[in-house]
């Protein structure tokens, strides 16, 4: 029986359409795709191969041929305009191959042009299919890009078998003088080295399901997410007064007990924690422990995630690109759990709390007065109300269109 492998590809960007040359699928861009006249950029190809055999990978770039100032020939510049690069089976890598064009080149969008071709260098069979549809389906999550969803469950995608692809390059503005060199990079980025880890997580994960799910109640979690982020989030910059840490304990565990609770979704939570703690020979007969201790990270940026679309839903449109939304997730992942510099409180609020805010009468204690926490986190903002202007005015118009739906 072919084993299908997980989709890689699809936790480091965007990838539900993407492309397949050979059992290659592959996504290309240009970064940055506007450059000024003798300036520099990268043509980036995400690849991930879809055979159980080595495969041998061509490309030839070609860039177009227009005429410059004074009629002189426009130049595009790059160290390796053929090249050819080896893929392990399965593998999945990125590419960088930097390039430049002449100081007189004039101003405009040009096209280049992109082939490539694949060649398996012995019978193979594929071991990722050309579409799949995923086991996440409908959710709040807008964009699942390194969540670590893709590579467990599957978002969905399909790979449209082409060779070919032009991709557009603008030049605008004043001459520059390229900085950086030509050379090109190829980043192994997951072998097959990396699934036995997976499958040991996923069994691990499949044969405690019930006792994990038993030990990882609403109220013990929100107990011990209260309590763990308070010395996170100081070490972050950021003392929780009390109305904040009820209210971003709240969407913590409304996270965690919506991927629990929603079939497939609950692999998509447990299994990368697992592999974190076997990974790192740390102890897993603790579900708590291991849910608080080794998964905080992972919760936190699918909590941060399920904050937006929450917000989103809340607000009817959507508040933040994607793009933005991952700007944020990479800062809470940075400063809160890897102690790389301060976090701007405003980040705490949008979403973390905004997100528990919209939740607030749907995830409830036994016992809790929801007008008194609505209460403190109304202090706790009034406290920080300097914080929300400028820029970050939008925290106040959704802070203030939250509040009163939660309280009626």
């Amino acid at each position: 029986m072919t084993i299908e492998y997980p989709d890689i590809m699809g936790d480091y960007i965007d990838a539900r359409q993407r492309f397949d040359a050979g059992g290659l699928h592959y996504i290309c861009s240009l970064e940055p795709a506007s450059i000024a006249p003798g300036g520099l950029t990268e043509l980036l190809f995400l690849m991930q191969s879809s055979m159980d055999v080595p495969l041998e990978v061509a490309l030839q770039i070609s860039f177009p041929a227009r005429t410059g100032r004074l009629g002189r020939s426009v130049q595009f510049e790059t160290d390796q305009p053929e090249l050819g690069i080896n893929v392990a089976a399965g593998e999945v890598g990125l590419l960088r191959v930097p390039f430049k064009c002449g100081p007189d080149t004039l101003h405009g969008r040009y096209g280049i042009k992109v082939t490539f071709k694949a060649t398996a260098s012995g019978p193979g069979g594929r071991i990722r299919p050309l579409r799949s549809q995923g086991r996440l389906g409908r959710s709040l999550i807008r964009d699942p890009v390194g969540l670590g969803i893709a590579p467990i469950i599957g978002v969905g995608f399909v790979a449209e078998p082409q060779t070919r692809q032009i991709l557009q390059l603008e030049v605008a503005g004043e001459p520059v003088t390229p900085e950086g060199d030509l050379a090109l990079d190829f980043e192994s980025l997951w072998t097959t080295d990396q699934l036995p880890l997976q499958r040991k997580a996923q069994h691990e994960v499949s044969d405690r399901r019930m006792h994990i799910l038993h030990k990882l109640t609403a109220d013990v979690l929100y107990a011990a997410f209260w309590q763990e982020s308070q010395s996170l989030f100081e070490g972050a910059g950021v003392s929780l007064r009390v109305g904040e840490s009820l209210f971003l304990a709240r969407i913590l565990a409304y996270t965690a007990r919506t991927f629990l609770n929603t079939g497939d979704w609950a692999d998509a939570l447990l299994v990368p924690i697992w592999m974190e703690a076997l990974r790192n020979d740390l102890p897993t007969g603790d579900p708590l422990w291991v849910m608080v201790q080794v998964g905080y990270e992972h919760l936190l940026r699918l909590s941060t995630a399920i904050s937006f679309g929450l917000i989103d839903r809340a607000m009817g449109r959507e508040v933040w690109s994607n793009e933005e939304q991952r700007g944020v997730t990479d800062l809470l992942s940075s400063t809160v759990c890897r102690g790389q510099g301060t976090l701007p409180p405003e980040f705490l609020y949008l979403p973390l709390i905004l997100g528990g805010l919209a939740v607030a009468k749907e995830m409830t204690l036994p016992e809790e007065d929801l007008d008194h926490s609505l209460q403190l986190l109304a202090q706790a903002y009034r406290d920080r109300a300097a914080v929300f202007d400028g820029e970050v005015a939008l925290v106040n118009d959704l802070f203030e269109q939250l509040m009163p739906a939660a309280r009626r």
